[in-house]
């Protein structure tokens, strides 16, 4: 394969010139180039190494001294290159070339897999063996990553315990460390997150005494390092975009996140970038155990692996896309320096995909190059881990690119997977992972025909909402802060099995974990009735039937959680619920209305679901599912927590000796075997090796042990056979030849009800030697694999005749129906069906009928509907339908008269009010007038939306008799309301006078005081209280005042000063005020008096 190299044709003759091939010895001039051969003692590899500075602009390097100043300190030359392997297309290399002239590499080859190289030995190989788990959180989106790569420069402070104890006080030796270590997060941060770091400011404590981190350890360091660098190193935060304390003092590392600072464990071996790698991605916002680890041992998911995972990156991008800037740039389009490996991005398929059905993967569209090649398909695995098939799709992808075609294993469910290769346009290579979850194909799946939330006890109704908002504040479920979500299913119809699930869809979530609690309304309790207890235009936290506690109480019953974590789950992601407790709620359902509550953990914050409202579809569906055909086998000890579901053998095994027992568990699904009562039935086993003189035992799990996942069943969490069993001697059994198992008595006990059969198979046999194993469904010999073979009783296959004289009647808001009775002596019911269609599309509304009329209460006025009436005898063989009758129920039936009625006048109008109708279909009010009582009343004022009105068309002096009706949305109008009556008046104005002032003085000595007592009446004669009076002296004294009558209609006044010897005190009243009364001081008695002294 061809690499390129970016130099200019000057550089060609100089690389030429100093091409220098490795042998150990030591080097006077650090070469451009480098070819050096390894080997791994079975193969030998070329890497082709280029030497390139990983110091910044910006790149200094300050010692601390021990007067605690910095000294300038100048490394060595540049030693750092990058490269690639000649015979490995995945390989990117980082290199250094150190003073003994050995070149010390790190080869980052594909999935997260590392070498480490010294000279020409390949000292370590670092291969991972990932375990896969479905995503929590979202991958890479397409396009997110561009072609643009972005540098930046970090920051890195080295403590004195390791400069000292690790690096031996040698200021050459820790630059070398510091260069190596950043060879390792270039290679990782160049190909897996399209950017470029280096090296900005070094700070080396070389003393002691002013190390500010002396004496910390842990956790505690990563404060006093950001303060440090903070407020001392400013200036080189003003170009670091992230900065590392590198200290022997801590176990792993610290980081904010996201943020600048970290601090990361230096090893003895003074290697800090195993834990560095991780912390730096903390400052870049990813999180520990990222997306629920969905690669693997990744970087930030237990940092096993040299690589970060799909959520990874998106958080690497995101972050970088946020703070591109001056202390992020580009380096002005991609990189040049050497063919970098492309990044196979992680594909999730959102969407379940149905056994047996096919989709096609852009897996391309997330993927990207740092040198901006063009990718594409060179290879995939043709058979997924769960057996789908896998194939390229040449040309079916946007601009005709490829992609890649997969279609879901019959009779399996689960996570699956598949491994595909892409190349880029230089022939660099990069393996890609693709995940998605196989689903069964439902007997049935019914969309929710209600859909709310309420929000505390406000009177807000939200159900023409696009989303069910989901939150729960610690003050409870009446908390303006709570959240409620309310979704209803009609059952009517449906047959229940073995398994239910029911699926919500994520509109907005703004938390990156959570736990979601679905509680289940018991039969006829409040709010378990559509359309009687609540509607979902109709229903508040005001008027909920339900405040729920959220706890198993006499109302609720839990039905079952889901949680997530690693980040926000994105817009289209579905969430499902389903095992026991959800069918069995179900099954206790008796009148076919199920309402569902959704809730959130305490202070979780919003979360939102899409209702049946939202364009994008997703609203609330609830399913029921076959079981698919399962095996496994569990072992105790130290396996107790492993699955072996994809093995295929399983084996049975009793030994004393801890972690050496082994039972299986094989599953079927005989619903489509037939029905009626069991007849008999066999379980056929291939035995693949066989240990004589053993006992085997076949017991079967109640229904609620049916529900285990083969790819999730271990020894800690797997069901227990109970009831009868049945036992057979391991030495009737042959290798490779089918054994038979008559389990008749197994399927016939009373706690299998639900067509599905889950045997429980282990020994009674104590052995330390040797076990009995069988052929799972995984067994590469499709006729070893295990089957049960189920024969019914068909009795009665006659149905009863159709019934006959069906007629239908219309009434208000129901449709009355009535047929012959049938004469079969086996009759057990009648099924009556609806539709909107004439001959089609019937639905059925109503089973068990036990006579031969039925009043349909669930129909909505002014539509046509078409029935169609069958038979069933004890037998369940269901007759032909009846001929069709149709009918169109319509309104007939007026509100009721409005109550509380009452009449205020006013001058010029009539305010009227009466109580609030209850009809959910009230429109409007007409209000009626006459000024006759009890006749003669016309409309004064229709469609009055609230129940008030005010009449501005009256004349004062003249009596009004008012009556009120209910208008519904049919127009029916109640009856009129009682009457009232009231007449208006024109407003009148009440004057009022001073009646008297009587003066008066008091004196201390040779010193006067003059007084004045003024008494207010209004033109009625009563006393005016509360009046504002003003009023002036003059004469011996001048002043301005004021007060206030009393209940009398008084107020006293007296001077504010003495007037030595007295003389002539006058009071005047010059103006009084009070609310609803005018002064006029023309009918004044007397306006001012007068008073001399002595």
């Amino acid at each position: 394969m061809s690499h390129r190299i970016n130099l200019s044709s000057t550089a060609l003759i100089l690389c030429a010139l100093s091409m220098l091939f490795v042998t150990g010895s030591s080097l006077a001039v650090v070469p451009d180039t480098i070819t050096q051969t390894v080997s791994d003692g079975t193969n030998s590899y070329t890497l082709n190494m280029f030497k390139e500075s990983l110091r910044g602009p910006n790149f200094n390097v300050l010692v601390q001294n021990s007067s605690g100043t910095y000294d300038s300190y100048t490394p060595d030359e540049v030693r750092t290159y990058v490269g690639y392997v000649s015979e490995l297309d995945d390989a990117l290399v980082v290199g250094y070339l150190q003073t003994d002239g050995d070149l010390w590499a790190l080869m980052y080859l594909d999935r997260g897999e590392k070498w480490s190289t010294l000279g020409s030995s390949v000292t370590n190989k670092s291969v991972p063996s990932p375990t896969y788990a479905w995503p929590s959180a979202s991958t890479v989106t397409p396009g997110q990553a561009g072609s643009t790569v972005y540098k930046y420069e970090m920051g890195f402070d080295v403590d004195y315990d390791a400069f000292s104890t690790i690096y031996g006080s040698s200021l050459a030796t820790t630059m070398e460390q510091v260069e190596k270590n950043m060879c390792a997060w270039k290679a990782i941060q160049l190909r897996d997150n399209m950017m470029l770091n280096c090296i900005g400011r070094v700070v080396i404590r070389s003393s002691q005494t002013h190390c500010p981190y002396q004496g910390i350890s842990g956790t505690a360091l990563l404060s006093p390092f950001a303060n440090e660098w903070s407020n001392n190193h400013s200036d080189a935060m003003a170009y670091c975009f992230k900065a590392m304390l590198a200290s022997p003092n801590i176990g792993g590392g610290v980081a904010y996140s996201p943020g600048t600072y970290n601090v990361s464990q230096v090893k003895s071996t003074g290697w800090y970038m195993g834990a560095g790698r991780h912390e730096t991605g903390h400052n870049f916002g990813a999180g520990d155990w990222d997306g629920n680890s969905p690669e693997g041992n990744t970087i930030m998911c237990g940092n096993g692996i040299a690589r970060f995972c799909g959520t990874s990156v998106r958080d690497h991008l995101a972050h970088r896309d946020g703070n591109i800037g001056t202390k992020l740039y580009s380096i002005g389009g991609a990189y040049t320096g050497v063919d970098v490996p492309p990044y196979a991005a992680l594909d999730i398929v959102t969407d379940g995909v149905e056994t047996q059905s096919s989709i096609t993967i852009d897996v391309l569209a997330n993927d990207f190059d740092a040198n901006a090649d063009t990718l594409s398909i060179l290879s995939v695995e043709s058979t997924s881990e769960r057996g789908g098939t896998v194939s390229i799709s040449t040309g079916t992808g946007p601009n005709g690119r490829d992609e890649i075609s997969y279609t879901a294993p019959d009779d399996t469910e689960g996570m699956d997977y598949f491994h595909y290769v892409i190349a880029d346009s230089t022939g660099q290579t990069a393996t890609g992972l693709a995940m998605m979850q196989i689903e069964v194909t439902p007997t049935w799946s019914l969309a929710t025909d209600a859909d709310t939330y309420v929000e505390g006890t406000n009177s807000n109704n939200y159900g023409g909402s696009t989303a069910v908002v989901v939150k729960r504040s610690s003050a409870g479920a009446g908390s303006t802060y709570t959240r409620t979500g309310w979704i209803h299913f009609d059952l009517t119809g449906k047959e229940l099995g073995a398994r239910a699930k029911l699926t919500l869809t994520v509109n907005s979530a703004d938390v990156s974990s959570g736990t979601i609690t679905v509680w289940g309304i018991i039969d006829g309790r409040p709010g378990d009735n559509l359309g009687t207890d609540w509607t979902e235009s109709g229903i508040t936290g005001a008027n909920a039937p339900l405040s729920p506690d959220f706890a198993e109480d006499t109302d609720t019953t839990q039905v079952g959680t889901f949680s997530w974590s690693g980040g926000a789950p994105a817009a289209g992601t579905e969430f499902s619920i389903e095992g026991a407790d959800l069918l069995n709620f179900l099954k206790a359902d008796t009148n076919n209305e199920v309402t569902l509550l959704i809730t959130r953990n305490i202070n979780d914050g919003n979360m939102s679901f899409r209702s049946k409202e939202n364009t994008s579809g997703g609203e609330a569906t609830l399913s029921v599912l076959p079981l698919v055909s399962a095996d496994s086998y569990i072992r105790d000890g130290g396996y107790a927590g492993d699955n072996f579901g994809l093995d295929s053998i399983m084996g049975v095994k009793y030994d004393f000796n801890s972690g050496y027992t082994r039972e299986s568990f094989v599953r079927f699904d005989y619903s489509n075997q037939g029905s009626g009562d069991v007849q008999s039935a066999t379980l056929t086993l291939t035995p693949t090796s066989v240990q004589t003189s053993r006992t085997i035992r076949v017991r079967m799990t109640d229904d609620s042990g049916d529900l285990w996942d083969e790819t999730g069943i271990t020894w800690n969490n797997s069901p227990v056979g109970s009831g009868n069993e049945v036992t057979f001697s391991s030495n009737n059994l042959t290798v490779e030849q089918a054994y038979n198992i008559d389990v008749t008595t197994l399927l016939t006990q009373s706690m299998n009800t639900n067509s599905a059969a889950t045997f429980h198979i282990d020994t009674t046999t104590q052995s330390s030697t040797g076990w009995n194993a069988f052929a799972t469904k995984e067994h590469v010999t499709a006729s070893y694999h295990p089957s049960l073979t189920v024969t019914f009783n068909t009795g009665d296959t006659t149905a009863p005749a159709a019934p006959t004289g069906l007629g239908a009647t219309a009434g208000d808001g129901s449709v009355s129906l009535d047929w012959a009775d049938n004469s079969e002596q086996d009759l057990a019911s009648y099924t009556v069906y609806r539709s909107t269609t004439s001959g089609s599309g019937y639905a059925s509304i109503a089973t068990g009928v036990s006579t031969s009329d039925y009043t349909d209460n669930t129909v909505t006025n002014d539509t046509t509907y078409y029935y169609v009436v069958t038979a069933v005898d004890t037998s369940d063989n269901e007759s032909d339908t009846s001929s069709e009758a149709s009918a169109t129920p319509a309104d007939t039936t007026a509100p009721a008269a409005p109550t509380g009625l009452g009449a205020t006048a006013g001058d010029g109008s009539v305010d009227l009010d009466w109580a609030d109708n209850s009809e959910s279909d009230l429109d409007s009010y007409t209000v009626y007038r006459s000024t006759t009582s009890g006749s003669g009343y016309a409309a004064v004022a229709q469609g009055v939306s609230s129940s008030d009105y005010t009449d501005n068309t009256v004349t004062n002096g003249t009596t009004y008799y008012y009556v009120v009706t209910a208008v519904d949305t049919a127009s029916n109008e109640s009856s009129t309301s009682s009457e009232v009556s009231a007449t208006p008046q024109g407003q009148q104005t009440v004057e009022m006078y001073v009646n008297s002032i009587v003066m008066g003085s008091r004196n201390a000595g040779p010193n006067y005081w003059g007084q004045a007592t003024v008494h207010i009446k209004d033109d009625t004669g009563a006393n005016v209280s509360g009046a504002t009076v003003y009023g002036t002296w003059s004469g011996a004294y001048s002043g301005t005042v004021s007060g206030t009558t009393a209940a009398d209609g008084t107020v006293f006044f007296e001077t504010a000063d003495k007037v030595k010897n007295g003389g002539t005190f006058t009071f005047t009243v010059t103006d009084v005020t009070v609310s609803g009364k005018t002064y006029n001081a023309t009918l004044n008695v007397e306006t001012s008096d007068s008073i001399t002294v002595p």
